[in-house]
């Protein structure tokens, strides 16, 4: 199912358009906009392959329920022992809506606007019962006034708009969120090329992506999936150096990629978002069985690692091998780096209708083991997972063009795009050279420095 991506004003790219299939590669040196453009698709998948709209409403409660939290032990106090006042339970009114959003799937505009008309009268009973009760205390009137006007400010939007301007809003609140945390900016504007341009995605098969004054603006194709769980899972794999501080990172103050909500921001950690989604979905089993055993025997045999990595219940990684366990700071990062790609099949996060974007699977990897995570990834993509690999590693490329001579019919799932440093800003990986000659081209520009210093030794 080969699909195009093009993408224009980001970073580095002004105008861009790469090939996806089962195998993706984004092959070109450093520097070249291989892991902006990885990044960016990461971002636009992984923000509609949930129900945003389900995010959208939870966001809303999470708001009204910050707005409360400064008068809810006033209102238990003063009317708990006030005869003839009524109860006002701030905590079964937040839990409502909960329930009422936890229990609807938002596969239609009706739901949706079932649940904003729902909000809508669940907040104005709230605020007549708040309205009924006597405050005698100057200060607190003045609170419970201030939280009342906020949800009403709420309430008052919500009943202004349609189903579709709801799906309109999550999806651009979710887009910039899932930019902003993956990237580590404060603002999308911040990667535009050029900020008085659009910055613009366009994804065959799923839709078209424009940002613009602080906003997205999107357009989804009726094909993608009305609940847009369009993967089981998605993972971005990235250097292995953060397995290492896991536990640093899972601190309260470090965990805090996500907005509470819509007037929330994300905080900018220095780590991007696509870890802690990493690192939530190891804190889980799962049920099934494996779905790749050969392969993840393959990893952890003698031959290669001899070992595994595992997870504690305290959401710790270490690794084990022969009965001994090492932590992970004091483990080789290569060892990290293979052994991560085992505990995803292994905690059973890959399957084959996942997708897993792999940014530089060479890094930390002597030569032998660029060769093993190569075929292993390759692998997975025959299996049914959809990869995607941004690299500048001779050894992978090299084993690539040697594996299809000797199976030419893989050729037919792979997409293969060049980034080089000087040349058409237009990248194309559907309509440039044949794959021989687009590898030649790329093997060629890797190369360059070490032919240079050779000639040089001459």
């Amino acid at each position: 199912m080969p699909f195009d991506v093009r993408i224009k004003n980001i970073g580095k790219l002004e105008d861009a358009k790469i090939c996806i299939d089962r195998f993706t590669v984004l092959a070109g040196p450093n520097n070249s906009g291989k892991s902006f453009l990885s990044k960016t698709a990461h971002s636009v998948v992984s923000a509609l392959n949930h129900n945003i709209v389900n995010n959208y409403f939870m966001g809303l409660i999470n708001d009204i329920s910050s707005d409360l939290q400064r008068i809810d032990s006033e209102f238990h106090y003063r009317t708990a022992d006030r005869e003839g006042n009524p109860q006002i339970d701030i905590f079964e009114f937040i839990q409502q809506l909960e329930e009422y959003v936890v229990n609807n799937q938002f596969r239609s505009t009706t739901q949706i606007e079932n649940t904003a008309s729902y909000f809508v009268n669940q907040i104005d009973k709230f605020i007549d019962q708040c309205e009924s009760i006597e405050a005698p205390i100057i200060d607190y009137k003045k609170r419970l006034k201030s939280g009342i006007r906020q949800i009403e400010s709420i309430r008052n939007r919500i009943a202004k708009q349609s189903a579709h301007e709801i799906i309109e809003q999550a999806q651009s609140e979710e887009l910039e969120r899932k930019f902003t945390s993956n990237f580590q900016i404060p603002k999308v504007s911040h990667i535009q090329k050029n900020q008085d341009d659009p910055l613009i995605i366009n994804i065959d098969k799923i839709g078209r992506f424009e940002y613009l004054n602080g906003q997205f603006k999107s357009k989804i194709l009726n094909s993608w999936p009305a609940s847009s769980h369009g993967f089981s899972t998605i993972v971005y794999l990235e250097s292995p150096i953060y397995l290492k501080l896991i536990k640093a990172l899972d601190h309260p103050s470090f965990y805090f990629p996500y907005r509470l909500g819509r007037r929330g921001r994300t905080r900018i950690s220095g780590v991007p978002g696509y870890f802690f989604d990493l690192a939530d979905m190891l804190k889980f089993d799962y049920v099934g069985e494996v779905a790749f055993p050969d392969l993840y025997e393959k990893l952890t045999n003698g031959e290669i690692m001899g070992g595994r990595l595992i997870v504690s219940d305290d959401g710790t990684i270490s690794y084990q091998e022969n009965g001994r366990h090492y932590s992970m700071p004091i483990t080789a990062t290569g060892v990290a780096n293979i052994g991560m790609l085992a505990l995803l099949i292994e905690r059973k996060i890959l399957d084959k209708d996942s997708l897993l974007f792999v940014d530089e699977p060479e890094a930390h990897l002597h030569p032998g083991w660029q060769v093993v995570i190569a075929e292993s990834l390759f692998e997975l993509a025959r299996l049914g997972v959809h990869v995607v690999i941004a690299t500048h590693s001779l050894e992978i490329l090299k084993w690539l063009e040697v594996h299809i001579k000797k199976n030419p019919e893989d050729k037919e799932f792979v997409a293969l795009n060049q980034f080089p440093v000087l040349g058409p800003s237009l990248l194309d990986g559907s309509e440039q050279d044949d794959f021989e000659n687009k590898l030649s081209n790329i093997k060629q520009e890797l190369s360059r420095p070490f032919a240079d210093l050779y000639v040089d030794s001459l």
